[in-house]
């Protein structure tokens, strides 16, 4: 997991415009708040979830590229770069709503949209999944 990337990073420093923009749009919000957490808890506090149903798992995609031997990675990738990308448009109010001038979103699109494409490194995603079932009541 690489760090958030800086506006002025040195030349060859290694950051990622993904972890800053994501940072960023979220407000720097403590890792103990992120949603993945909060789901599982709350299923594993209900009386209404059979908890022998109860599972989670954690899936890599790649972001950009093929991810090497994936099944279908090549449209996985981009359809995830894809997805990415027009989240950080959805987030663009929120920038600017937080005194981030437009120019440097613009700027940090660039950046954002180069990384993604898979040409600098290769990334993946990770998505955190989580089921159950009602009990019967």
């Amino acid at each position: 997991m690489l760090p958030a990337a800086k506006d002025n990073g040195e030349p060859g420093e290694r950051g990622s415009w993904l972890a800053r923009v994501t940072n960023e749009a979220y407000a720097r919000d403590p890792i103990d708040s992120v949603l993945r957490f909060i789901v599982s808890d709350a299923l594993k506090n209900s009386d209404s979830v059979d908890q022998e149903t109860l599972g989670t798992a954690l899936y890599l995609s790649p972001v950009g590229w093929d991810g090497g031997d994936a099944e279908h990675g090549a449209y996985i990738g981009e359809m995830v770069r894809i997805d990415f990308m027009d989240a950080f448009d959805a987030f663009k109010p929120i920038y600017l709503k937080r005194g981030i001038p437009e120019h440097v979103v613009h700027e940090w699109r660039a950046l954002l949209d180069k990384e993604l494409r898979g040409i600098s490194r290769r990334i993946f995603t990770r998505w955190h999944s989580t089921w159950a079932r009602a009990r019967d009541l």
